[in-house]
């Protein structure tokens, strides 16, 4: 089980380094990109970290309380609809990590729970890593996207085929 907490600041570097050095295991995908210099004289590779503030953290219960006690720019990520924190089963994060390891800059974690979309065209994914997952196609930012769902979290993934979306009728 993965629980999401987030940071006060934009994901902490130093916070990866001190989880890793506690055996925690932790995701918080990094992307590399290449930025020009303010003047344009050079270009650097930059880190980015695409889901912002938010860290996946795999833990039982005990690490739980290890985590709150000795972490304390750490907070928990509530489930809306649940009122507690936020959590993503192992074999859906396993999926979720495939996809952004290719695919980071597709992505986008949206504030609503899914189940706010739950009145918006169903459709299943025929093909790719989600092959055979169910998910909503929701307008955002002036273009179609595929919701789905990742524990009850509401992600938007940008430029699905719509060919690999079978429409379902409910």
């Amino acid at each position: 089980m993965w629980y999401v907490v987030y940071t006060k600041k934009l994901a902490d570097p130093k916070l990866a380094e001190r989880l890793k050095k506690k055996n925690i295991e932790y995701y918080m995908p990094v992307q590399y990109v290449k930025k020009s210099t303010p003047d344009h004289t050079k270009t650097e590779i930059k880190e980015e970290y695409p889901l912002g503030r938010l860290i996946f953290i795999r833990t039982n219960e005990i690490i739980q309380d290890v985590i709150k006690n000795e972490y304390g720019n750490l907070f928990q990520y509530k489930d809306h609809i649940k009122n507690e924190c936020a959590t993503v089963e192992d074999d859906e994060m396993e999926t979720f990590r495939l996809f952004l390891s290719s695919n980071n800059d597709r992505v986008l974690f949206l504030k609503d729970p899914y189940s706010h979309f739950a009145n918006k065209q169903k459709v299943r994914i025929r093909e790719g890593v989600f092959a055979g997952k169910e998910g909503r196609i929701v307008r955002i930012m002036k273009s179609r996207k595929l919701v789905i769902e990742l524990g009850t979290f509401a992600v938007a993934i940008f430029g699905v085929d719509p060919s690999i979306l079978e429409p379902i009728d409910e």
